[in-house]
């Protein structure tokens, strides 16, 4: 493998987002698969080259990746509440504590999910959400 793509990129920045790839889980793997010399060569092409991520427009072709913002008003009920994350932790596959920390921080003020997601996902959540009076804004992310 020559170039690592920005799908391989986007996948390795979710890991460490997601706190699922730390340097001790990355060195544990790389020592797994590499030898001494492979593991000495990556880490001489880290050093002298950045990786250009090259291939957007073929990215952009099979994902559309944004970043959601939420509000909720301040009058929210406890079972609206409820709801608001049921949607979002079912929608994406969040976990319940993350999920409702999100829903907590976004009543009376927008906040920004702590992950992107697809278009279509988003898209979705507005139209459960809508009964709910809860605010959804997009901002595209690569």
């Amino acid at each position: 493998m020559k170039k690592i793509t920005c799908i391989q990129q986007y996948v390795i920045d979710n890991l460490i987002e997601d706190e699922k790839l730390s340097t001790n889980s990355l060195l544990d793997a790389i020592s797994k698969v590499c030898s001494k010399e492979q593991f000495d060569n990556i880490l001489s092409i880290l050093i002298e080259t950045p990786i250009p991520c090259t291939n957007m427009p073929e990215l952009e072709s099979k994902i559309s990746l944004v970043r959601m913002s939420m509000f909720v008003p301040e009058e929210v009920s406890g079972s609206t509440k409820m709801e608001i994350i049921k949607i979002l932790k079912n929608q994406f596959s969040l976990g319940i504590k993350q999920t409702k920390e999100y829903v907590d921080s976004c009543i009376g003020k927008y906040n920004t999910l702590p992950k992107a997601v697809m278009q279509a996902e988003i898209d979705e959540v507005i139209e459960k959400l809508e009964p709910y009076n809860v605010i959804v804004s997009t901002a595209v992310f690569y």
